[in-house]
């Protein structure tokens, strides 16, 4: 499902068949990377992949992945305190940081990313934006979908309970089949 290509060219412009969806939160997949053993980067979100569940209901419409991740190692940037770290999971669901990898070796922060400057081994270093990628890591476990673009799922109306399900899914106060009742209430959209 995650094989290239993922963009595709219309007379309109580029076309993005597949989703992520969490809630209020999504976008397109433009890439799709495994970067080791159990970890791939969706975009710029790196997943360590605790479970994968395809969820085959009764229109092909209405079809969707359900990915849940193991909380990762904090990249050793930022000095994260755990009544922040629990502060976000109980807002969110879940905690993240941003962070910027540098040749594929060296992690820049978010703020040295934006500025396309950084210290490296003692020295300032202009991050060559070609050169440097965007990464976000899961420090809880998190979880996410994977839908067609004309999914229901893409639903603004269904975002805040969408968000709410998966929330409690990560709780122990939901599973799976949960998310798949409330996902065949859900209308088709209209052009499809």
């Amino acid at each position: 499902m995650l094989a290239d290509p993922l963009t595709f060219k219309k007379d309109s412009g580029k076309n993005n068949p597949i989703w992520w969806y969490r809630g209020y939160r999504n976008l397109q997949i433009e890439s799709f990377e495994h970067l080791e053993n159990n970890i791939v980067l969706i975009n710029e979100q790196e997943l360590q992949i605790k479970q994968v569940i395809a969820v085959n209901t009764r229109d092909y419409y209405q079809c969707f992945i359900y990915i849940e991740t193991f909380p990762m190692e904090p990249s050793g940037l930022y000095n994260w305190e755990k009544r922040e770290i629990q502060r976000m999971i109980e807002q969110y669901g879940y905690y993240n940081e941003e962070f910027g990898v540098y040749q594929r070796e060296f992690f820049v922060t978010r703020s040295e990313y934006d500025d396309g400057a950084a210290t490296i081994n003692g020295k300032l270093v202009e991050l060559d934006w070609r050169a440097t990628e965007l990464r976000v890591r899961y420090l809880s476990p998190y979880n996410l979908i994977i839908a067609a673009s004309e999914s229901p799922i893409n639903n603004p109306s269904f975002d805040n309970f969408f968000e709410k399900i998966m929330n409690n899914i990560l709780g122990g106060n939901a599973n799976i089949e949960d998310l798949n009742r409330a996902v065949l209430e859900l209308p088709k959209r209209s052009n499809i």
